[in-house]
Formats: C-alpha cells, sequence, structure tokens
C-alpha cells in the first residue's frame, strides 16, 4: 500500500509556521541575553568595589599621597573579567561630584595631551575654575554621601567605545551598584559619554 508524501506547499506551510513561532520568541531571548549580561556586569563590579573598601577600611591610614596623571589614567581605564568576559571599566582616584568637576578631572587628569607634574591641591577645567582634590579612599572613611566611584561605561568590549553609552552600571563610594540609564543623571550624561570616548581613541 503506498503512503502519500508531504506536498511542498505543507511543507512551506510548516516552515512559515515555525518562523512566525521563533519570531515572537527571539525578541524575549535577546532580552533575556542582555539582561544576564547586565546582571553578570554588575556583580562583578560589585565584588570588585567590595574588596576595594575591605581594603581601605583595614588600612591604618589614609592615603595622602598624589596620584599622577598615569596613576589616573590607568585607573580610568582598566580591564575586569566578569562572567561575560573581559570589558572596561572607569575608576576615579579623586572624588567626582558631578558634570563640572569631571571636566575638571578630565582637564587636569586624564586628558592624553595633559603633561608636566599632576597638581595635589585642586584640580582645575579648562575655564580656570578650581575644584578641591579629595581621594576617594578619604573620602569613602569620613563616611559622606554616596558619591561614583567607578562604572562599566567606556565600553562592554574591548577596543570598541559605542556600547554602555546608553547605561551605565555605576559603583558608589557606599558600596552599592546602581543602574542608570542615558541621559537620566550624572554619571551617564552626555559629557562623561563624549569624553570618555575621546580618552579610549586617545589612549589606545
Amino acid at each position: 500500500m503506498r503512503t502519500r508524501g508531504h506536498s511542498l506547499i505543507e511543507l512551506l506551510v510548516c516552515i512559515a509556521i515555525i518562523g512566525v513561532i521563533a519570531s515572537m520568541y527571539l525578541p524575549a531571548l535577546v532580552k533575556a541575553r542582555r539582561k544576564a549580561e547586565e546582571v553578570a556586569i554588575k556583580e562583578g563590579l560589585r565584588q570588585n568595589y567590595i574588596g576595594r573598601m575591605a581594603d581601605s577600611a583595614n588600612s591604618a591610614r589614609v592615603s595622602t599621597s598624589v596620584y599622577t596623571r598615569e596613576a589616573c589614567r590607568d585607573a580610568f581605564r582598566f580591564t575586569m573579567q566578569t562572567a561575560k568576559g573581559e570589558i572596561i571599566v572607569t575608576r576615579l582616584l579623586y572624588v567626582v561630584k558631578n558634570e563640572d568637576e569631571f571636566r575638571a578631572y578630565w582637564h587636569t587628569f586624564i586628558n592624553p595631551s595633559a603633561a608636566g607634574p599632576a597638581p595635589s591641591d585642586y584640580m582645575t577645567d579648562e575655564d580656570g575654575n578650581r575644584y578641591p582634590l579629595v581621594p576617594v579612599e578619604s573620602y569613602v572613611r569620613r563616611g559622606g554621601p554616596a558619591l561614583p566611584e567607578g562604572w562599566e561605561f567606556i565600553s562592554t568590549h574591548l577596543g570598541e567605545t559605542s556600547s554602555g553609552t546608553a547605561s551605565t552600571n555605576v559603583a558608589y563610594t557606599d558600596g552599592h551598584i546602581e543602574f542608570v540609564r542615558y541621559p537620566n543623571r550624572y554619571p551617564a550624561c552626555a559629557v562623561v559619554a563624549e569624553l570618555s570616548h575621546r580618552f579610549v581613541e586617545e589612549t589606545s
């Protein structure tokens, strides 16, 4: 007895149905993957900064050493391993409270074109406005309100500077991690994005 096979139309209909189902679930899978990556980065930052704060708390005294421009630049772009892989993470060695102070920090310490010895008492922006220099570890020991200490912002992949601009996993001086979407507020703001990307491009 002969058995009837599937026709081409039936096969195409099955493929179309499978395609529709896949198109329905693919965005959800992509979103879930992105969420998992954000969680992995946030946890990596949290562990990193908990360790830094523990080291600071166990220190016998507050560091009063003056950071060099090279040290500030190395901290502003360092790599860290997470479950997602290797990422670029920004760290601040001095307290930066807002966008204006970030401009001064950039102009004084991490601008790739800046040369000569780093100042020991204040930082200055391109217009000459002065802001006090407060090492982050000193601020943590004083127990003031939480301020940004570092963030996964420049890029999520080495050598690439486009991702991370729309959102920021921020580590604060009290140890908590906050996810901030651009352009909500500092440090997820346009000037930080522009200068961070410029830093990476000029130091690559």
